[in-house]
């Protein structure tokens, strides 16, 4: 079950609320720890969002979320936020921010990235993504950190149809 309501408040100002109940299901080849923690705790639940569009091409977004399982002692709470500027140069490059994070009874994880871009004519696109996440087992697992540099790039070929490639250290 999905279910999202979104409104727009003012020009400028829109927010939301959305519950997911939906179910992932990972396999030992394609599960990796901490990205499925971190889908857990991002998405699954009742999460409330707030995105806005400020002066001189800024915008962000704030959001919040709550997760109470049957099998859970505790509930999860996670959060993130994030801002975005177009046009930051002369050389009209674009800059996004995004921090989230999230706690419960087994784990919490934070999660950081930067990113520069710059969009070419006819939907071209190339970027550098710095990257990180840190979170930790309670019950002993230690702490683990993952950083990562992004280079991605997309070029459209016809309207519509686009090559995209990803580059990651």
């Amino acid at each position: 079950l999905y279910l999202s309501l979104n409104c727009r408040i003012l020009s400028q100002l829109s927010a939301g609320l959305s519950l997911d109940d939906r179910t992932n299901y990972y396999t030992y080849e394609i599960r990796s720890l901490a990205d499925s923690l971190f889908d857990d705790a991002m998405r699954y639940g009742l999460r409330a969002n707030m995105n806005w569009r400020l002066p001189s091409q800024w915008s962000g977004f704030v959001n919040g979320g709550l997760r109470k399982r049957e099998i859970d002692s505790q509930n999860t709470y996670s959060y993130a936020a994030g801002l975005q500027k177009a046009n930051l140069s002369a050389l009209h490059l674009y800059m996004n921010i995004n921090a989230s994070g999230f706690v419960n009874y087994y784990s919490d994880g934070y999660y950081g990235s930067l990113q520069l871009g710059r969009s070419f004519r006819n939907g071209h696109d190339l970027s550098l993504e710095y990257g990180n996440y840190t979170y930790a087992l309670r019950q002993g697992g230690g702490t683990r950190t993952n950083q990562w540099l992004r280079l991605n790039g997309s070029l459209q070929l016809v309207k519509g149809l686009y090559v995209t490639e990803q580059y990651e250290y």
